[in-house]
């Protein structure tokens, strides 16, 4: 149990970096409504469960670790295409490797959930602070 809870902190401060790293300033955050909140956290968890957790471990059964891994980043990247076209799959690459290095780092998939579904938080929070 105790390693799981850290492997989920690993995750949470992936996240954070991840942002911090992403963002060219530091935004200004606002409360991001409780449903929008769940449905994030949901399609987080089914993402990094079909990317990582199926996508990646079953290519790596078959090709080996860092080709599934570079498919896995370059599907899940090409998946977020219609949010922005080039720009978001640049960012989706990066997203996606870091999430793929805590799966493969952690051998869990708890790790990128937590991470993927806190940056995705930490992204909703900066766009509401925006339009606020």
């Amino acid at each position: 149990m105790r390693e799981l809870l850290l492997e989920a902190a690993g995750g949470a401060l992936a996240a954070g970096a991840l942002f911090l790293a992403l963002a060219r300033t530091i935004p200004q955050f606002a409360r991001v409504p409780a449903a929008r909140a769940a449905a994030l956290v949901t399609s987080s968890t089914a993402e990094e469960l079909f990317w990582r957790w199926g996508v990646l471990s079953g290519l790596a059964a078959v090709l080996g670790i860092a080709p599934a891994f570079a498919l896995a980043t370059l599907g899940f990247a090409l998946a977020h295409w219609r949010q922005a076209g080039l720009l978001s799959v640049r960012v989706h690459i990066g997203t996606g490797a870091t999430f793929g290095v805590l799966y493969v780092a952690t051998g869990n998939v708890l790790s990128p959930i937590v991470a993927h579904a806190g940056y995705n938080l930490l992204v909703a929070g900066a766009c509401a602070g925006a339009r606020a």
